[in-house]
């Protein structure tokens, strides 16, 4: 269980810088960015990237080859949702994975500055996360779909 402290005026305030392109600083109250300002920061920025939901659609059906096309039933659209959620998830983890790896001086080994990529996660009793390499990737058959527990 990870701890949460949460103050709606500071995600009124990461909102705001959000949707403005506001710097962002951190809470004059502390003396620097706290692991809770972090979190409540990424859980800003994540609600604000699934809010572009339809957008994203679009463009995950576009890296399937498909076009979008909404679906009629409460069912599917929950399902579609539930699948959007779960790849900015996996999306997520992986810029997370590349930001470590450029702290750790081992990103330029395994890739251009610039990277692209589909990332998806699925679940079925047990998490398995893929990666589409488009570009970027020095050894992309090294990008083999992983699972975890």
């Amino acid at each position: 269980m990870f701890p949460v402290n949460f103050k709606k005026e500071r995600a009124e305030y990461f909102l705001s810088c959000l949707n403005t392109g506001e710097l962002m600083e951190h809470d004059p109250e502390q003396p620097g960015w706290t692991v809770n300002e972090m979190l409540q920061l990424a859980g800003a920025c994540f609600f604000a990237m699934l809010s572009h939901g339809p957008l994203l659609k679009v463009a995950m059906a576009e890296m399937r080859g498909t076009k979008y096309e909404p679906p009629d039933d409460h069912e599917h659209r929950e399902a579609l949702d539930e699948g959007l959620f779960n790849d900015v998830h996996a999306a997520v983890e992986f810029a997370a994975h590349m930001t470590q790896m450029v702290c750790d001086d081992e990103f330029d080994e395994a890739y251009e500055p610039f990277v692209r990529c589909g990332a998806t996660q699925i679940v079925r009793g047990k998490i398995e996360k893929r990666l589409m390499p488009v570009e970027g990737f020095k050894n992309p058959s090294d990008e083999e779909p992983s699972s975890n527990p």
